[in-house]
C-alpha cells in the first residue's frame, strides 16, 4: 500500500470518527496502531483495512472522494 493511500484512508477515520483515539474504540484497532500508521511507521495489513472498510462503508467514498 503506498504511503498516500495509507495517508487518505487515516484521513477518512480520522474524519469519521473525529479522532485516532476514537477510532480505534469503534473500529477495535489499537490506538498504537493506528497512530503508527498516521505518523507513517507502520503500514495497514491489507486484511485489516478490507475489514473496516467492510463495516464502515462510508470511509470507502470518503477515501475515493480524497483521491480526486
Amino acid at each position: 500500500m503506498s504511503n498516500n493511500s495509507n495517508k487518505m484512508i487515516i484521513k477518512a477515520i480520522e474524519d469519521t470518527f473525529g479522532s485516532i483515539y476514537a477510532a480505534s474504540q469503534k473500529l477495535d484497532v489499537d490506538y498504537s496502531t493506528l497512530y503508527r500508521w498516521k505518523q507513517g511507521t507502520q503500514f495497514p495489513n491489507i486484511k485489516t483495512i478490507e475489514k473496516i472498510m467492510k463495516d464502515n462503508p462510508g470511509l470507502n467514498q470518503l477515501v475515493k472522494d480524497y483521491s480526486s
